[in-house]
């Protein structure tokens, strides 16, 4: 009985098919399919449309017959197998990294060659990691800090260096760092690795995904320093390499200016460019104006349906300006929000992040896409705007909103009349690491909020997008610009924009409210009511609630500021809040023996304080009597050998006085 093939022995067999059996093949596949790109393999020279309906046939096969690569992915896996240099310039969620599999698919097993894939995080670097051994079935690894430093797991996945011999991945994902000498002067093990002359003969492609790094990280800009300066060494890796390989860069973000940093780098002078338009049509742009500053927490109460309800809360991702890590969250916690954020039946369904998850994340569900403050550049913006809905067809829409600070109206655009006026993404003048917000925000950034003309446009122009569908949306709505279009925000928004405290009445002056508990008492009281919270929605799982249904962050905000003595049973609790009847029944008396446990803590943390400042000052006492009480006897101690010494010399001068006297001679009288 004939056995199945392998999904190896099937890719081998596409791989290795005659081309005058190829065409036929496809035609027979994919008869009829709207998928195929038939006009442009009908321009390609015949070994040319030989490798791209191999290309197409293998992933077709490998994806059970879901992908089939598009007419860019196919032109820059050709320019790669062609051994040329290329830049694929396209949009977030174009599928530009869908070249680098085409291209390892048709090459020969047996002689392993080797593919590194250059790229700027370690959760794309994971993600992308999945997708070529799972989804494509190609051996891949990934290396950065966090990689085994053994030699036995080197040797098995990657190069025995005194055999020789390869192991058993043939991608190899790495960051920019992982290349160079760190600032200690030292070299990674892979750093060590690619300098070695019989590992280079066996790398067949260099990847570089979202290589507009080079110049926003890896370059000294406005008067800072390089943020990442590995980032803007890639040049110096390129001239390390045999030329025989050849590299591919990617990214979406590409305005002139810094396009050409890269071709300076790492392209060749005869590089194949391939564009697509960055514009993304299922985006509906708009500003907002915040109100007082960024720490004005109801702002954000837009974003959060009340009632709350899981089933319809749309998904939201709040980026924050501040590049970095989320300080004081385990690894662990950030991978679990991120991947229950990502699920579409995940729970989590507002996510507050850093840049991390701005650059190159796939998210298929989000709905909403805030970047809160004015972006440090359109560069910045654009690449947030690329989390929005990343599915297509219809329905599939979302929001790019940004949230900026009342301060981006006092700045004018005659203020950026300095530095390299071909650069959009200058500021008013150098920098310094003490240069305030305002000081470091962008030309194309504030012209981008302050305009009066179609944001979608905006973009285009700075990336110099001259696509015919570079203005093009299939949404209800292209932007928050245009005077004739019934845009209205609050449509747009679960909940409500928070529209400011109203104005004091007329004739009557505020009296302010001194009345506040300490702040250092504050923190732990609202975790302790979070905690209680937590533990009336864990005990009831059958009742839809929230703990915002409960306590909205306001009512908290009350809570903790407002001092014990104004809280002094469960009834005031409810006047406070201006809770009702049911809320009180439910709720208050519990509440308040959260504040009754506080109170009784702090009671005892005050004795116990007081107890420890009493035994510490006696403490101290003790200490400074027993010093004064050795200084005393120091001081007794060296006046008796002051004495003694003094005695001592005395005597010693007596002693020499008798002695000089016997040493006179004896005197005789003349007149003996």
């Amino acid at each position: 009985m004939q056995s199945v093939p392998t999904l190896h022995e099937r890719r081998e067999e596409i791989r290795l098919l005659p081309a005058s059996n190829i065409e036929a093949l496809a035609n027979a596949i994919f008869h009829g399919d709207p998928r195929l790109p038939r006009n442009y393999l009908a321009g390609l020279n015949p070994q040319d449309r030989t490798f791209a309906l191999r290309a197409i046939l293998q992933l077709w096969g490998v994806t059970g017959g879901t992908q089939v690569p598009r007419e860019v992915q196919l032109k820059a896996a050709l320019a790669t197998h062609n051994g040329l240099d290329s830049l694929l310039n396209a949009g977030t969620g174009t599928g530009k990294t869908l070249s680098i599999p085409l291209n390892s698919m048709l090459d020969n097993p047996k002689d392993h060659w080797f593919v590194l894939i250059i790229g700027p995080l370690k959760r794309l670097q994971v993600t992308q990691g999945n997708d070529f051994n799972t989804q494509y079935q190609i051996p891949t690894v990934v290396i950065n800090e966090d990689t085994p430093r053994n030699d036995e797991w080197w040797q098995t996945w990657i190069y025995d260096i005194k055999k020789k011999t390869p192991g058993i991945a043939t991608h190899i994902i790495v960051t920019p760092e992982q290349l160079f000498r760190s600032p200690e002067g030292h070299l990674s093990r892979f750093g060590v690795l690619i300098r070695n002359k019989h590992f280079q003969k066996l790398l067949k492609r260099i990847y570089v995904d979202e290589v507009h790094g080079i110049h926003v990280d890896g370059t000294d800009l406005y008067g800072n320093k390089a943020f990442r300066p590995a980032w803007g060494h890639l040049g110096e890796l390129k001239a390390l390499l045999p030329r025989s390989i050849p590299w591919h860069c990617m990214s979406a973000t590409l305005p002139p200016h810094i396009l050409k940093t890269v071709e300076t780098q790492v392209l060749r002078q005869n590089y194949v460019s391939l564009r697509v338009s960055s514009n993304r049509p299922n985006t509906t742009y708009a500003t907002h104006q915040m109100i007082k500053s960024l720490d004005e927490l109801r702002n954000y109460d837009c974003f959060l349906m009340c009632p709350y309800s899981p089933e319809h809360q749309p998904h939201i991702l709040a980026l924050l300006r501040q590049q970095g890590s989320h300080i004081g969250m385990s690894d662990s916690y950030l991978q679990d929000a991120h991947t229950s954020f990502a699920d579409p039946r995940g729970t989590c369904r507002i996510l507050c992040a850093t840049a991390g998850e701005a650059t190159g994340v796939d998210f298929p569900n989000v709905k909403i896409v805030c970047t809160c403050g004015l972006p440090s550049s359109l560069l910045v913006a654009l690449q947030r705007a690329g989390r929005v809905i990343r599915r297509t067809g219809p329905g599939n829409t979302g929001l790019f909103l940004v949230f900026y600070e009342p301060w981006v109206h006092d700045i004018s655009l005659d203020d950026f009349a300095t530095g390299d006026l071909r650069d959009p993404d200058r500021p008013q003048g150098t920098l310094t690491q003490s240069s305030r917000k305002q000081d470091r925000a962008s030309f194309a950034s504030i012209q981008y909020v302050q305009s009066k003309s179609c944001l979608r446009d905006r973009f285009a122009q700075y990336l110099d997008d001259q696509a015919p569908d570079a203005l093009d949306f299939h949404t209800e709505f292209c932007c928050d610009r245009h005077p004739d279009s019934p845009f209205d925000l609050q449509q747009m928004l679960p909940g409500s924009i928070f529209p400011g405290d109203p104005p004091p009445r007329p004739g009557k002056r505020k009296q302010p409210n001194t009345k506040y508990r300490p702040t250092h008492e504050r923190s732990t009281l609202d975790l302790r009511i979070i905690l209680w919270l937590e533990s009336r929605v864990n005990a009831n799982p059958n009742c839809p609630r929230t703990t915002y249904d409960i306590l909205t962050h306001q009512q908290r905000l009350t809570l903790v500021r407002t001092p014990a003595t104004l809280i002094p049973s469960a009834n005031s609790i409810v006047q406070l809040l201006g809770e009702s009847d049911e809320w009180e029944a439910n709720y208050a008396t519990s509440l308040y023996k959260v504040f009754e446990d506080y109170a009784s803590d702090l009671t005892k943390a005050a004795a116990e304080a007081k107890k420890e400042e009493a035994d510490k000052k006696a403490e101290e006492r003790a200490v400074v009597q027993s010093k004064a009480a050795e200084a005393r006897a120091e001081a007794r101690k060296k006046a008796e050998e002051a004495r003694a010494a003094k005695k001592k010399v005395a005597e010693e001068k007596k002693m020499a006085k008798a002695a000089a006297v016997a040493a006179r001679p004896t005197k005789r009288c003349r007149a003996s």
